[in-house]
């Protein structure tokens, strides 16, 4: 018996990576290549596990080629100063849950896709034993190091762990960058010691943000820098069996807020480009180009300080039950957080 065309077209069709249902694309428009390697990926959609993922799905060499040779660092070497407040942030939310999941002194720690190092150093200077490892090796992580911070240059698969295992594991938006989460979650496990946390942060596929933005939304980047979007369905199908899960979370960062996407925020933001925008080009026709540079470096001041800003408005309301109870608690954030226990 041949098959038919509808048959044909099922058999071709992609299917989700996790549940293994028939997917659909989403947003064509951020289709893309990966500048001269000739494949073209995009975002597909599962209607089941609610993940967004990328088709086809970069290789391995591909993604540690993005990381090492062709990606632009420029934006965190920018926000260097606001990536140090944010590291001190996060150590402060990492010893609250090591604390609530009956963690017990100064743990054996390691951040995994640590970057430049700078929740080591948290870490480090509250006495913890603290390592980091990611690709990322430019002349910041070699300043770390001669510091004293112990940053590998590894994956988490060549990575060998202390004989006893790490006590507490953190991935702040690491895995997203992966092509196999579940392989790479295996990892963790692997990484922890019986009964070690784990402590894991991704883009939330199910974020306010991402409804209202679409692909505008800050975190929904090129299909082969974030091959994946999680949804609360989708972790919970990853997670390996050597990891149980113990809490989900949601909450908005300082970098992404839902907050951006309101008309307020936009037409706000919309009005300092423009006027901005102006300025530079007024100053550079006179010939006034230092002065043009430092316009565009009080406009991005001013952009930054906008959502700092906005970011403490939420810290402070979002004990409120509206955000507690119902932004947060429904993970509209957008941001997951999951705690999980090496069994």
């Amino acid at each position: 018996m041949t098959e038919g065309p509808e048959n044909d077209s099922l058999a071709d069709a992609v299917r989700c990576p996790i549940c293994k249902r028939v997917s659909a694309p989403i947003h064509p428009e951020n289709r893309a290549a990966i500048w001269d390697y000739g494949r073209v990926f995009e975002n597909y959609s599962c209607a089941n596990c609610e993940l967004i993922f990328c088709h086809p799905m970069p290789s391995d060499d591909e993604i540690r080629d993005i990381y090492t040779k062709r990606y632009d660092y420029e934006w965190f070497r920018r926000r260097a100063l606001l990536k140090r407040a944010q590291a001190i942030h996060r150590f402060q939310r990492l010893q609250q849950l090591w604390g609530e999941f009956g963690g017990d002194g100064r743990p054996r720690f390691i951040d995994i896709g640590c970057g430049h190092g700078w929740l080591v150093g948290c870490a480090q200077n509250a006495g913890w034993i603290s390592t980091g490892i990611d690709f990322l090796d430019d002349d910041q992580v070699r300043l770390a190091r001669c510091k004293g911070l112990d940053l590998r240059d590894s994956s988490i698969e060549r990575f060998v762990a202390p004989s006893e295992g790490y006590e507490f594991a953190s991935m702040w938006h690491s895995l997203e960058h992966t092509s196999d989460p579940r392989r790479i979650l295996k990892a963790v496990g692997n990484l922890l010691g019986v009964n070690g946390l784990a402590v894991i942060a991704v883009p939330n596929r199910n974020a306010a943000g991402l409804a209202k933005a679409g692909s505008k939304w800050g975190w929904f980047q090129k299909p082969f820098i974030h091959p994946w979007c999680f949804s609360v369905r989708a972790l919970k199908q990853l997670l390996p069996d050597n990891l149980r899960l113990e809490l989900v979370s949601s909450r908005d960062t300082w970098d992404q807020q839902w907050v951006q996407y309101s008309s307020v925020f936009q037409g706000t933001d919309s009005l300092m480009k423009w006027v901005f925008r102006w300025v530079c080009g007024a100053l550079r026709r006179v010939g006034l180009n230092r002065m043009a540079g430092l316009a565009d470096a009080g406009h991005f001041v001013l952009r930054e300080g906008l959502l700092v800003m906005t970011y403490l408005g939420y810290l402070i309301v979002r004990r409120t039950p509206w955000i507690r109870d119902g932004y947060e608690r429904q993970c509209r954030a957008s941001e997951l957080l999951i705690v999980a226990r090496r069994v």
